[in-house]
């Protein structure tokens, strides 16, 4: 029955999995007293709750069942789900945490079983890490030199193609766009297709997606968006993965100047996806995106109520440095729309998020400033 249930979880059908785990096999468990068993469902349990995006009550099943699994030894278990939970900390954007836990606990765990393969994974899950705080060249070291050549050794194709698709993403960061594409489309996808991981193949659809984008291809990107990955994410249940695009539609939308039905994708289908899945942080990025299509629509003043009163004031409490520049980038633009700062001080703040940025790592948004500053100098010499 534990079986039945991964397979019916990897066919896309969590409900009934979820269905049979709770109802089928944990009592059948609790009448055997095979805890370690117990234990392992309850894990599986927490990975679908984990699809849906139910964070917190996943990390509560793990947390209740690691003092079962340190009781009985096993190792390998604890390091696993440690890492699982590292995972959900990380999607939430808790970084540091996620990161402490990786290299404190999980890591050291598996170097004493002496499991490679899951150690370079979870080298992998360190790179993703470091590549979201804007520490890129330490990501791009560690995916060459500690993961890419074990999955290699040992001819894992998938986790191989998987790494491959990160190491894209570097290149893709760097401004290496032609490089990203061809890593995606000759090292990755056709892997994908071939393993049939539905999956993963729409996500990296939707990395393909984003560097159609960085190449100017804006229909196609978001044809792959709304034909491609939105159906596969909807039928594999996968609540945040088709939030997330989504809001790249809505920014899409925004590209094209199709103002109305950016503010729709927003505030009726992304933001109420997150909502019910408790996700605070991803709820205000989105936020965030919606005062920015408010502030193009020319309503400028609702722009500056969602950023002072529901963006600034949760991302200045998130480990999220990206969000919150942009967020304060957006406000920047406020305020000389609404003209309640004089350009010397809007001068100086800019200047300040540009050395942000550079400090950060962050390329696009670096330009972004330095373009508006630009502008802003241009318009300030006319007016003297």
């Amino acid at each position: 029955m534990l079986r039945q249930g991964g397979i019916l979880r990897r066919q896309g059908r969590p409900d009934d999995a979820l269905r049979i785990l709770r109802d089928e096999v944990i009592p059948d468990l609790n009448v055997v007293g095979d805890t370690r068993a117990l234990a392992l469902t309850k894990d599986s349990i927490a990975d679908i709750l984990t699809d849906r995006g139910c964070y917190d009550e996943a990390i509560e099943i793990r947390v209740e069942i690691l003092p079962v699994l340190e009781h009985l030894g096993d190792v390998r278990s604890q390091g696993l789900i440690r890492g699982k939970i590292a995972d959900i900390l990380q999607r939430r954007g808790q970084n540091e945490e996620s990161l402490r836990i990786r290299m404190e606990e999980e890591l050291p765990l598996l170097e004493r079983l002496g499991d490679t393969r899951e150690l370079a994974i979870t080298w992998g899950r360190v790179a993703a890490v470091h590549h979201e705080r804007g520490e890129i060249e330490e990501a791009y070291r560690i995916l060459v030199e500690e993961v890419l050549p074990v999955f290699e050794r040992l001819g894992d194709t998938r986790e191989l193609a998987i790494t491959w698709g990160r190491v894209a993403d570097v290149h893709r960061e760097r401004g290496e766009v032609e490089e990203a594409y061809r890593i995606r489309v000759e090292e990755v996808l056709p892997v994908l297709q071939h393993l049939g991981d539905t999956g993963a193949w729409a996500v990296e659809r939707g990395t393909i997606a984003d560097t159609l984008e960085d190449r100017g291809e804006f229909e196609d990107a978001r044809r792959i968006r709304v034909e491609e990955e939105i159906p596969i994410y909807e039928r594999l249940g996968l609540l945040y993965e088709k939030a997330i695009v989504m809001g790249k539609v809505a920014r899409a939308c925004l590209r094209h100047n199709e103002l109305d039905e950016a503010i729709r994708i927003r505030v009726h289908e992304e933001i109420p996806i997150y909502e019910s899945l408790g996700l605070a942080r991803e709820k205000t990025v989105a936020l965030s995106g919606l005062a920015e299509i408010r502030m193009e629509r020319g309503d400028v003043d609702e722009a500056f109520r969602i950023l002072s009163e529901d963006v600034l004031p949760v991302l200045k409490h998130q480990d999220d440095a990206r969000s919150l520049l942009v967020a304060r980038f957006n406000m920047a633009l406020v305020m000389l729309m609404q003209q309640r700062r004089d350009a010397p001080a809007l001068i100086e703040e800019l200047l300040e998020l540009l050395a942000d940025a550079q400090r950060l790592n962050f390329p696009v948004e670096a330009r972004q400033i330095a373009e508006t500053l630009a502008l802003l100098d241009v318009q300030t010499s006319e007016e003297q």
